[in-house]
């Protein structure tokens, strides 16, 4: 219990005081470049931004093949025997930010990626009920977008 509350309080702090969207979304850039447990970034964008109406209203689906193609790189050095199903990206273009659930054989995948500072995270685990979550920071750029990303941080919850 103490431990999600110092990661709530981080999240707040975080946040700001003022609450704002894009203090909020700004925020999670900088805990992705910066965070050394990446339970960190998914708890603070499921605690902070999921809820937010402001957030579920401010991106549209839409398609980026080329981040598409690293999130398969990335989900098969976790999970070799998975296949790519069903990605949904949302893209909030002001925050150059793209996040959204996708299916990676019978396991559930997260992902979060922004375009300025050229960072994301992938977050998968093999089943909803599953406890261990698998946690992949990486880069677009360093990648040709089939093979897995030249900077890839691994960690597991």
């Amino acid at each position: 219990m103490a431990t999600f509350k110092r990661r709530r309080s981080l999240a707040a702090r975080a946040a700001g005081k003022s609450g704002g969207l894009d203090k909020k979304i700004g925020a999670l850039a900088d805990l992705l470049v910066s965070a050394k447990n990446l339970v960190d970034v998914s708890q603070y964008f499921h605690n902070v931004l999921v809820p937010d109406v402001a957030f579920s209203r401010a991106g549209e689906p839409a398609q980026n093949e080329q981040l598409v193609g690293v999130i398969e790189a990335v989900l098969h050095s976790l999970d070799p025997n998975g296949t790519l199903i069903e990605p949904l990206l949302i893209h909030i273009p002001e925050h150059e930010m793209w996040h959204g659930p996708a299916r990676w054989g019978d396991g559930h995948a997260l992902l979060l990626y922004f375009g300025g500072p050229d960072i994301g995270l992938c977050c998968y685990a093999r089943a909803l009920t599953d406890p261990r979550t698998a946690f992949a920071r990486f880069s677009v750029a360093r990648s040709s977008g089939t093979t897995l990303p030249g900077r890839v941080t691994r960690g597991q919850a």
